[in-house]
């Protein structure tokens, strides 16, 4: 009988019992975190669970409720895995996000995809976005765990990089990569496909564009990290500065088309403005909604 508060541990633990007992390098094995709640007192054994979980190459993706759970934890315990979160404002519509995710596994060619590998030594890795299959930023460091490949789509990512000065040459060697994964159904043994990144150096600026779905990549992007920059100025007490940075961001989503999402925007900017915080429901739709942006339009049914 349900009661009490939420203890993710426990559920946690149970769920990746019953996926041990069936485990299969043959087979996608996925665990589904749903909560409402924030978890109290146990939330670095959740993430020790998942470091765990993401060597046997299981992958965990969360649902949250409403707007009473920690969507910074739930972020950073399915990420390890190569999974993601997303946000449900209401349960109704638990049962058909349960039926998309259960069809996207169904549709998986390779599992517990990574990226391992070292930069040069002139490179720094900045930071990490993954546009595809789910939008998330990402840990910045390596190995990055990517989840799993759908078999008619494909894994994304934009990272961010700094090169120190060189010396004279006309190429440098970014990193050396190694794209590592697990094809159920096909074989046991992993596979692992070599990648080496390059970069021509010249005096010389390109005066040729940047390729265009790049440029629109990085400019959804910097409308998420847009939200994430008002949040943490509200968390500090810079609720002015955080008011007019989400009406901005109202501004880029109008522009974009998104007027329910300019809307929540505009909406925390008053909350702001009049009680000095944002609104938790309003964070995560703002959140989740901005990295929605990233993803493909949805081909509509014959």
């Amino acid at each position: 009988q349900a009661g009490g508060g939420t203890e993710i541990a426990r559920g946690l633990e149970a769920g990746l019992v019953e996926l041990s007992n069936s485990y299969s390098r043959d087979s996608v094995n996925h665990l589904v975190l749903i909560t409402d709640g924030r978890t109290y007192g146990d939330e670095a054994a959740c993430l020790e669970m998942a470091d765990r979980a993401s060597k046997q190459g299981i992958t965990i993706s969360g649902i949250g409720i409403g707007a009473d759970w920690n969507d910074r934890f739930l972020d950073d315990l399915t990420s390890r895995t190569g999974g993601s979160t997303v946000f449900l404002d209401s349960p109704k519509t638990v049962s058909s996000m349960l039926r998309r995710t259960f069809d996207a596994l169904r549709e998986v060619y390779a599992s517990h995809i990574r990226l391992e590998g070292t930069f040069a030594q002139q490179v720094d890795l900045r930071s990490v976005f993954r546009l595809l299959p789910d939008p998330t930023p990402m840990a910045d460091t390596l190995p990055l765990m990517l989840g799993n490949l759908p078999r008619d789509g494909m894994i994304r990512l934009i990272l961010e990089l700094v090169v120190h000065p060189t010396s004279q040459m006309s190429e440098l060697t970014l990193a050396h990569f190694s794209v590592v994964g697990e094809m159920p159904r096909h074989q046991a043994d992993e596979v692992r496909v070599p990648v080496v990144a390059r970069c021509p150096l010249t005096r010389e600026p390109d005066t040729n564009p940047p390729p265009s779905d790049i440029v629109s990549a990085l400019n959804l992007i910097a409308l998420v990290r847009m939200q994430e920059k008002a949040r943490h100025e509200a968390e500090l007490g810079q609720s002015t500065q955080a008011a007019r940075r989400l009406e901005n961001l109202a501004t880029h989503l109008l522009a974009a088309g998104e007027r329910e999402l300019a809307k929540s925007a505009l909406s925390e900017a008053g909350r702001l403005a009049q009680t000095r915080h944002l609104s938790t429901e309003g964070e995560k739709r703002l959140k989740y909604g901005t990295r929605a942006l990233l993803l493909p339009p949805r081909s509509s049914a014959p």
